[in-house]
């Protein structure tokens, strides 16, 4: 069995949603019942990349005591009011299938051409979480890859010790995509990092958004208690919706929030994806160990840019891990996202595209 520490946050997390239909229309496409979309970001730079509408140039402030920086929050800017197509890219336009890994499948996803960028998603979540980044991306003159991790989405479930980082270099190599820059949130991050590491010639860059590391520990009392609370869900009536709502509150709401201080529609689709994950991959819980690098003790080997961006509002372990990469990443630059938690692609996402385009502009290919 996984301890909880594997399973979620800087672990490696439970599970995801199943099913490996291929269809490519809107209507059955493996993702017909997607989340509901939200609205675009904003856009006013006519310099941006050829062929997208831009986000804004990145709005700087004066630099925190702790080397972040601050950008604007996008006041009145409600990223989440007005519905709209999930990522506006027409379902001809996107590649979807199946690649082969060892003891199982990943599920990806990728469209347009150019410089590759691959989205690694959050523990118990899957890859529509990077719907507001999907198409602008592509839109930007990149190639953009999005896959399920194993034991998460339409990905097969665990069966035996994996790697992530090798999963990730099986993709590129299926995909023939010699190097990529890596954007990982949470879980997505740690991938990344351990990606970097073992493979340093496979990637040009990295975006790590709430980072997880491979190598350090949880220490904040607040999430200690949650995963505290897991544990005892499982095998209970209701465990599995015990063991999500501990999930929601530490990777949604956060230390400094309660549940009614976050957006509704934004806590009910990471419920919806967890719980579908929670139900299509518990048989792999417990069925094998992830094989990770121990970046924690090897920051300072990684020569890549390095972005990395955390919310204010997220735990001090979160916190501390962004700190940790900023300090022993060379030349990496730390964006402190303000009235974010964990999903901060998600809750600010205006700054979040504003400083990914920035990065992304400024990385040579």
């Amino acid at each position: 069995m996984r301890t909880p520490h594997e399973q979620l946050g800087n672990g490696n997390p439970l599970a995801t949603e199943g099913g490996m239909n291929q269809g490519s229309d809107a209507d059955s496409s493996p993702y017909a019942h997607a989340y509901p979309g939200t609205d675009a970001y904003p856009s006013t730079d006519a310099d941006a990349y050829p062929g997208t509408a831009p986000i804004p140039a990145p709005r700087t402030g004066t630099e925190a005591d702790d080397g972040a920086e601050p950008i604007d929050n996008g006041a009145g800017i409600d990223m989440m009011s007005v519905p709209a197509p999930a990522h506006g890219l027409a379902p001809d336009d996107i590649d979807s299938g199946l690649v082969p890994v060892e003891n199982g499948e990943l599920f990806y996803e990728s469209a347009g051409t150019g410089p590759a960028v691959v989205l690694l998603h959050g523990g118990m979540l899957d890859q529509r979480m990077w719907d507001e980044q999907f198409g602008w991306l592509v839109r930007s003159g990149l190639r953009v890859v999005r896959y399920d991790a194993r034991g998460h989405g339409l990905s097969s479930s665990v069966d035996g010790d994996y790697a992530n980082h090798e999963d990730l270099r099986t993709l590129l190599d299926h995909l023939g995509i010699p190097r990529a820059t890596l954007v990982g949130l949470s879980h997505g991050a740690r991938v990344a990092l351990d990606m970097v590491l073992a493979h340093p010639a496979r990637v040009t860059a990295l975006a790590l958004a709430a980072p997880g590391v491979s190598g350090r520990t949880f220490t904040d009392p607040f999430i200690l208690e949650h995963i505290k609370e897991q544990v005892a869900a499982i095998g209970e009536e209701d465990g599995a919706a015990r063991f999500v709502e501990h999930f929601l509150r530490m990777w949604v709401d956060g230390p400094h929030r309660q549940p009614s201080m976050v957006d509704p529609e934004l806590r009910e689709r990471m419920r919806a994806s967890a719980e579908a994950n929670v139900m299509a991959h518990a048989d792999g819980m417990g069925a094998g160990l992830p094989i990770e690098v121990g970046a924690a003790a090897r920051l300072s080997e990684i020569r890549v840019p390095t972005l990395v961006l955390d919310g204010d509002l997220d735990s001090t372990d979160i916190s501390a891990n962004a700190h940790a990469i900023a300090v022993s990443v060379p030349g990496a630059h730390r964006v402190r996202v303000p009235g974010a938690g964990h999903m901060v692609n998600l809750e600010n996402t205006a700054c979040f595209d504003e400083a990914l385009h920035g990065f992304l502009s400024s990385v040579p290919h």
